[in-house]
């Protein structure tokens, strides 16, 4: 197994593995470790099927379920139970209206954002495997929100380390000019996630916000939008961001705790981008919202 960096320590491709064959132990931990040490990692010209890709997803937890039903006009084209696909395509495999890309929330994913964020039970890692990619366009940028971390004096980062954030879908879709339904609303409650989280195996903090934080909660609701509206400027600086040009079969998995990430522009109404997706579950919530609340946190949409 070869490792080869791609930004100092943030971001690495990973060749000399064969994800279609059964790993051993060795490699596994190999894996994992790398991927808690670089955040971001690509496996180069891996032809891997569905289930190899779930079989990945296995090594690092439990995939996540979707419950988008088989609702073929989502953006997040649902496939099976734990894998969907990321793609401009609709049903019949053409090209959409950007006015459907837009009410389906694929502008959405070119703005910053960790995945399921807003959720109660995050998204640990994703995985995305390239089966169908733009001449031009669509990449994958990341920010590696441990960097963003360090770089805040250490008197800031007392004072951020104690705050939780308040995460809704209705406010990552509201950023493009989209309601979501009332329906949708009682699916996907917001909920509270901390501002900084720690790596428990590293020790490594990290920042953790994105599209779908709407405020930080411990202060006056306005100073906890404009707070989190601060961080956003600071995390998106250039010396903390890495672009990811996609290439067919490649396969890239990273840790939403410590990076945010979005896509580019392409030319959605007329090229195909066609991505699979698999998420992997947090052990269990990050934040227990009952806690929260009996220490003082005053929580509003």
């Amino acid at each position: 197994m070869q490792l080869t960096p791609l930004q100092g320590d943030f971001g690495a491709a990973i060749r000399g593995v064969d994800l279609r064959q059964p790993l051993s132990a060795a490699e596994s931990d190999e894996i994992l470790a790398a991927l808690d040490r670089h955040v971001v990692l690509a496996f180069p010209g891996q032809q891997i099927t569905d289930e190899q890709q779930l079989a990945v997803a296995r090594l690092i937890g439990t995939p996540t379920s979707y419950h988008q039903g088989g609702d073929p006009k989502r953006l997040f084209n649902y496939i099976s139970p734990q894998l969907a696909s990321v793609t401009n395509l609709d049903e019949n495999g053409n090209p959409r209206p950007v006015k459907d890309l837009r009410y389906e929330g694929l502008y959405n994913t070119r703005l910053w954002h960790s995945d399921h964020s807003w959720k109660q039970t995050p998204d640990r890692a994703t995985l995305l495997a390239a089966k169908e990619i733009p001449p031009v366009g669509g990449n994958t940028e990341f920010i590696d929100m441990r960097a963003a971390w360090d770089a805040i004096p250490a008197r800031r980062q007392r004072e951020l380390e104690r705050l939780l954030a308040f995460h809704s879908r209705e406010h990552g879709r509201l950023q493009i000019g989209v309601k979501i339904s009332e329906e949708d609303k009682r699916r996907f409650p917001p909920a509270l996630q901390p501002l900084v989280r720690t790596n428990a195996r590293t020790g490594r903090k990290a920042l953790y916000l994105g599209v779908h934080s709407s405020h930080a909660v411990g202060m006056p609701e306005q100073e906890g939008r404009a707070l989190v509206k601060e961080l956003f400027a600071h995390i998106a600086q250039p010396q903390f961001v890495y672009s990811y040009r996609w290439h067919v079969d490649d396969l890239v998995v990273w840790d939403n705790a410590q990076t945010t990430h979005r896509s580019t522009p392409f030319e959605e109404d007329k090229q195909r981008r066609l991505l699979r997706r698999v998420g992997v579950l947090e052990n269990g919530p990050v934040v227990d919202v009952q806690a929260a609340s009996r220490l003082g946190y005053e929580i509003a949409a």
